[in-house]
């Protein structure tokens, strides 16, 4: 699972606003000796199977040296699964996969501490939620234990579609996480808007 950090802005004193774009879930394949050319865009193959390298995260080692390890972000997969053994990309590159692709779905970082004064808040879920979406808005006391937060009914966030929900829980830490949804189709972006009582200045 890939984390998402948010973009926050503050359109007002009392108002912040959080933006997670482009929450997916894709396909990710883990690799170790890559060398040569291993790059987005490129077509990795292995015997009949095919698929395009959307990203290349590299956790040790290097290319340049034959060491490189990590993982790779991959779309259309094609021609089966792939399995452990040595692959190669159109841009020249070598690598020895680890196994089979495993399905990867990205939560947010949570919103933390420092901004739980602002407790009058609702999300927004924008994008392509894709077949058997669903995105939880979760809280927690810390920033590992999480529970699904419900909206202004009661009724638990667990986001099917595209639209906008009050949150009726602030914890110290909330987050959106995907934990379904259609491989390289969904792709969606969570907005939360938090309010705080209005000061006096200006007034």
């Amino acid at each position: 699972m890939a984390t998402i950090a948010a973009t926050v802005t503050r359109p007002h004193e009392n108002v912040v606003k959080f933006v997670w774009a482009s929450l997916e879930q894709y396909d990710e394949v883990a690799f170790t000796v890559g060398s040569g050319s291993v790059d987005a865009a490129d077509t990795l193959t292995q015997g009949a199977v095919t698929s395009t390298i959307d990203e290349v995260r590299i956790t040790s080692g290097t290319l340049a040296a034959g060491t490189a390890a990590g993982t790779l972000k991959i779309s259309g997969l094609a021609g089966g699964n792939y399995g452990a053994g040595a692959a190669t990309t159109t841009g020249g590159g070598t690598l020895t996969l680890s196994g089979i692709q495993t399905v990867t779905r990205d939560s947010g970082v949570s919103i933390p501490t420092n901004w739980v004064d602002y407790t009058d808040r609702n999300e927004q879920v924008t994008g392509t939620a894709g077949a058997a979406f669903n995105l939880k808005i979760e809280g927690g006391g810390d920033d590992s234990t999480f529970a699904t937060l419900n909206d202004a009914q009661g009724v638990a966030l667990d986001v099917t579609a595209v639209g906008i929900k009050q949150i009726q829980e602030i914890t110290p830490y909330t987050r959106p996480r995907i934990s379904a949804g259609e491989t390289d189709v969904t792709s969606v972006t969570v907005t939360i808007i938090a309010r705080r009582e209005r000061s006096a200045r200006g007034i």
